[in-house]
């Protein structure tokens, strides 16, 4: 019979002799992480905006514009969004005919208009199928510059998730919210959306 022997790598630990095999390579990538800048690691955050199933109609080649930095600010107060850059944007919504849209900008530049599907019976409906979730990615390099969401058409909306990454060294983004619920900071791409206590509309 022929044996094979592997070569593993052990720590022998104080109390003399219970080994644990290939901790030596984790110790040294978790030691090798944190000597890392502090810039290189990026952290990702994810704030919603409760929107209250506010109705937006817009005009002829004139939409409705949500202001995310201003909705971000009045929903939770001391944010810092200097050092943050825009990942991805959910926005969940639904429009009366089915022909709506929307479109993300970033600064100077705007996504294409994508879809906000909807019927005149869903519309009223509150159904979680009724909703449309409608997805946009960063169009510009940067973050700079306004944060808005373009509406076409008769749109309801519920809320917008916008996920964040900050790149800034000392301040913490989060660190004076303090009379923000918990509850939404949610993952809106795993967990689902959380309908907060508190519908901000008067913006």
């Amino acid at each position: 019979m022929t044996r094979t022997h592997h070569a593993v790598s052990t720590v022998t630990g104080r109390n003399g002799g219970r080994r644990f095999p290939g901790a030596l390579p984790f110790i040294a990538i978790v030691l090798l992480l944190s000597l890392l800048p502090a810039g290189a690691r990026a952290e990702r955050l994810r704030f919603q905006l409760d929107l209250g199933d506010s109705v937006y109609v817009s005009g002829r080649g004139c939409p409705v514009v949500l202001p995310l930095k201003r909705l971000l600010h009045r929903q939770y107060p001391g944010i810092h969004l200097r050092h943050m850059e825009v990942k991805r944007v959910v926005l969940l919504a639904k429009s009366k005919w089915g022909g709506g849209r929307a479109a993300l900008r970033v600064g100077s530049n705007l996504t294409r208009k994508a879809s906000v599907d909807g019927s005149p019976d869903d519309f009223w409906r509150d159904g979680r199928r009724t909703w449309d979730k409608v997805r946009f990615f960063n169009p510009s390099e940067r973050s700079r510059g306004p944060w808005q969401i373009y509406l076409y058409g008769k749109i309801k909306v519920r809320k917008v998730v916008v996920v964040v990454e900050k790149r800034d060294r000392g301040r913490h983004a989060c660190r004076s919210l303090r009379n923000t619920d918990p509850r939404c900071f949610v993952d809106g791409f795993r967990r689902g959306f959380y309908l907060g206590p508190q519908r901000r509309q008067g913006f």
